[in-house]
């Protein structure tokens, strides 16, 4: 194990530098990719705004940079209603200008060496749709979309191409932040999208329905032509302007999992105004692994999904923990803050930013593009998610619980984890970092990525499967026989004298004479129950195949126990015992091992405290409780010279033995670096 580590340590510090491209690459030498604070705003512009420009003034913008010293600042230009916030001749202008506001932050901008980006509605433009209705998606009931353009209408020729031209001649723009994309997409019946199913399938059967046999190759068929789509018009601009930047909001993330492939220049999403943290720890362990530069958008602002009560701001502390969860996975990271309906800012608000952009900056230097390496790899199935969830791209509510619950488990057991795309794997992105990978419950898996985990372990990996579902897939490498079908029942999951009642589907087995029982648990949340393996461990080849027989990532996600938090973590210990970096005395710090630009070793901890996930009853909040002490074991091949503990240049005490470093961490307030020098 220990030569295991210190390879992952080679390969990172001389193998791949920190901040190069591990899959894909930027097309373009794009500056965003020098960029780290930035400022997004818009107000999707409608039939209301009839003075736009009113309050937009140069004073306006400089008070903006002055206050934040931001790399880049993006603002509006046209949002999914189709209005556009200038005064354009090829699109639907907004119905009255006092000035022209885009003017405005183009030239301070320029004046302050500050990038200027856009933020530009493409799939949803609700005016497009209203002047030319062919160009809506059809839906099921034959109905037109109010809003969503078809993919395959000439909408991107004659109105989005053109339009963001005349953006870039007008305004000298840096580039483009696409909104309303992937997410945006909607299932299209238009005769031009029958068709292309039919041409490219072979099938004249059309699938009406979900149920339909052909429905998940109807669906495959559009999201390819959402790439198309993508390709077609980042082709068109670039070689329009070929420095232009240009990012399709989510693409590339978990709700569009796949290797990077088109000349996309950066990638970026805005995470959701609820419960940010949460989807922040999952995009960004994606997204660092796409080899491009990356940012990730908190909303300045938050309200209920059903809009009770309006928008409320979130104040300085609740962002900077959002900041910090893209800062310790090497990201850059923005702020949304709405304007009004006549493009200018809420000021009240700049102090608040200022705050947010000190404390970015105070860390920038030990998190600015370095690179994560984890001891256990979650994979994220791209071909089970593509065949599981709601729509083209966007998963639909609930249907990622299960994923992130074992996310949440795995990080709230002090577990350094990682991320990995299916899509990635079979493009043979290194895994050699992880001493374990896991694969919970997508309900299916592909024969290649199948075939992956199975030689990841056979190499002498450590590999969990979760669930029935998984125990039937992984059968003959398992060595075990059911004893019973998959039935949803309570189980009492036992682990260090404490009993968790555990909702989910399980199965009885029996495992072989050389497998190995962990744990048990009851077939019900009674000891007086027949007794079950909880998981059984399985000699393969060099390494071990683990399989645990209840559906656990979703109950964590809703009904999270300290019992199956310390299970899973048991577990992954008595599989792994030597990971590269241990910690305890907390469950509320992310641990992220890293490597800097200049190939300083860096453990990121962040503490992650409050109550960001209960959604129904706290939109904002400012105080989370302190963490600590942290007690670190860290692998390292030599003893290092000090430990700092940064933005404070604060000294740790540390012990050095058997190659390893421990020492503790008094306390944690929001996010510290533990640099190793």
């Amino acid at each position: 194990m220990k030569k295991i580590l210190i390879l992952r340590t080679f390969i990172y510090i001389f193998l791949i530098l920190p901040g190069q491209s591990l899959i894909g690459q930027s097309t373009n030498n794009c500056k965003r990719a020098d960029t780290f604070f930035g400022l997004h705003f818009d107000f999707h512009a409608g039939p209301e705004s009839g003075e736009v420009g009113k309050n937009v003034s140069k004073e306006m913008v400089q008070k903006i940079i002055d206050a934040t010293n931001p790399d880049f600042l993006q603002t509006d230009c046209k949002g999914h209603a189709g209005y556009a916030s200038y005064p354009t001749k090829i699109g639907t202008p907004a119905p009255g200008f006092v000035n022209d506001p885009l003017k405005i932050w183009s030239d301070v901008t320029r004046e302050n060496n500050v990038q200027f980006y856009v933020h530009y509605s493409g799939v949803l433009d609700g005016q497009a749709v209203k002047k030319h209705p062919e160009w809506a998606t059809i839906k099921a009931d034959k109905t037109r979309a109010d809003r969503t353009t078809s993919l395959y209408s000439p909408y991107v020729d004659s109105l989005m191409i053109p339009q963001l031209k005349e953006i870039i001649d007008r305004y000298q723009v840096d580039g483009f932040w696409i909104d309303g994309e992937c997410w945006g997409t909607g299932l299209d019946y238009s005769l031009a999208a029958q068709e292309a199913y039919i041409k490219q399938t072979g099938s004249t059967d059309i699938p009406w329905s979900s149920k339909h046999p052909g429905f998940h190759a109807y669906r495959q068929v559009q999201r390819q032509a959402f790439r198309d789509y993508l390709k077609h018009y980042l082709d068109a601009i670039h070689a329009y302007k070929p420095n232009t930047c240009i990012v399709s909001n989510y693409a590339y993330t978990h709700q569009m999992p796949e290797t990077v492939t088109l000349p996309m220049d950066f990638l970026s999403g805005d995470m959701s105004p609820l419960n940010a943290i949460n989807g922040a720890r999952l995009d960004a362990r994606i997204m660092c692994r796409q080899g491009i530069h990356w940012d990730l958008m908190s909303w300045g602002f938050t309200h209920t999904w059903t809009d009770e009560g309006g928008m409320v701001y979130k104040p300085a502390k609740q962002l900077m923990q959002e900041a910090s969860i893209v800062l310790s996975h090497g990201g850059a990271y923005q702020v949304y803050t709405r304007q009004n309906k006549n493009g200018g800012i809420y000021e009240w608000t700049l102090p608040v930013l200022s705050e947010v952009a000190e404390f970015c900056r105070d860390r920038e230097p030990w998190c600015y593009q370095s690179t994560p390496v984890n001891d256990v790899g979650l994979v994220y199935a791209t071909a089970a998610y593509y065949k599981q969830i709601e729509y083209h791209f966007a998963p639909g509510p609930g249907k990622l619980d299960f994923f992130n619950g074992h996310l949440q488990c795995l990080l709230a057991s002090g577990q350094n984890t990682g991320v990995v795309l299916e899509d990635n794997l079979l493009n043979e992105q290194d895994i050699s970092e992880f001493g374990t990978l896991i694969y919970p419950e997508w309900g299916s898996i592909s024969p290649e990525l199948k075939s992956l985990l199975l030689n990841y372990a056979e190499k002498g990996g450590n590999l969990i499967v979760i669930g029935p579902d998984n125990a039937k897939i992984f059968k003959e490498s398992l060595d075990i026989d059911f004893l019973n079908e998959p039935l949803v029942r309570t189980n009492g999951l036992m682990y260090k004298d404490m009993l968790a009642n555990i909702q989910s589907a399980s199965v009885a087995v029996k495992p072989g004479d050389k497998v190995q029982s962990f744990g048990v648990y009851y077939d019900d949340w009674d000891t007086t129950t027949p007794t079950r393996s909880a998981a059984t461990i399985t000699n393969h080849g060099k390494g071990k195949i683990a399989c645990v027989y209840f559906d656990s990532g979703k109950n964590y996600a809703k009904r999270a126990t300290t019992v199956q938090r310390d299970f899973m973590d048991a577990l992954i210990d008595h599989l792994m015992p030597e990971p590269s970096i241990q910690m305890e005395g907390t469950n509320d710090i992310d641990v992220v091992n890293s490597f800097t630009t200049n190939g300083q070793q860096a453990i990121h901890l962040v503490n992650t405290a409050g109550p960001h996930s209960n959604e129904n009853n706290y939109l904002t909040f400012d105080d989370f409780p302190r963490s600590g002490p942290l007690h670190l074991k860290i692998h390292a091949d030599r003893k290092p010279r000090r430990l700092l503990l940064q933005p404070a240049n604060q000294a740790i005490p540390f012990e050095y033995n058997n190659n390893k470093i421990t020492c503790t961490i008094p306390e944690i307030d929001v996010y510290q670096i533990l640099v190793i020098e």
